[in-house]
């Protein structure tokens, strides 16, 4: 009975779990957040275009979205209260919050510098925030073929190793008793890493945001 207790403690630690998720879930994980902000980004920019067009001040527009979405625009509301620049206001929160936040930042720069529409400027921002997304969520499911390609790959040594030898274990004791097999081995494991980390950057660097 002790031994189950034990191992229940040890799969329900948080601590245990942050330390064995992968480098890749981690990276799904943000990958996740990254749409789901860009996706509230858009709703944003489209809800304070409204409230520009229904003749309100950019000032309390973003009060108005301060309180909708305090994380993105609390500090932006805040620098405008006291008369500040709002745009530095809205680049800080890029770092934070996600880099679409930037977009936002320099509509608001263009809009102030050279005097154009805000709400249009906000429009234009939401739209090019969705039609970025939509590309490389179309990008992200041409990729996917690449991807579980690359892993069949990745372990189609181990398999044709296992067909090819029969149930014999000459093979398996070459590669881990011999230093050529051990320097073959580990050869294999480097090349196989290294290709799958390859074909991982290239399919990063292909859906990463353009701002």
């Amino acid at each position: 009975i002790t031994a189950p207790m034990k191992l229940e403690k040890s799969v329900t630690s948080p601590t245990v779990i942050s330390r064995r998720v992968p480098p890749l879930t981690a990276r799904m994980v943000a990958a996740r957040r990254s749409r789901e902000c860009e996706s509230m980004v858009a709703e944003a920019c489209i809800a304070l275009a409204a409230d520009l067009r229904s003749g309100l001040h950019p000032r309390q527009a973003l009060q108005v979205a301060a309180v909708e979405w305090p994380s993105l625009f609390g500090q932006a509301a805040g620098r405008a209260d006291i008369g500040g620049d709002v745009a530095p206001a809205l680049r800080a929160v890029a770092g934070s919050s996600g880099s679409a936040m930037s977009a936002v930042a320099a509509g608001w720069q263009v809009s102030e510098r050279t005097g154009a529409a805000l709400a249009v400027v906000l429009t234009a921002v939401a739209d090019a925030l969705r039609a970025d997304a939509a590309a490389r969520r179309e990008a992200d499911a041409q990729l996917s073929t690449v991807r579980v390609t690359a892993r069949l790959l990745a372990i189609l040594p181990v398999g044709s190793l296992v067909l090819l030898s029969g149930g014999d274990l000459a093979v398996v004791r070459f590669l881990v008793d011999s230093p050529v097999g051990l320097a073959c081995l580990g050869g294999a494991v480097v090349l196989v890493a290294a290709g799958l980390w390859w074909v991982d950057r290239l399919v990063r660097s292909a859906t990463k945001p353009s701002w």
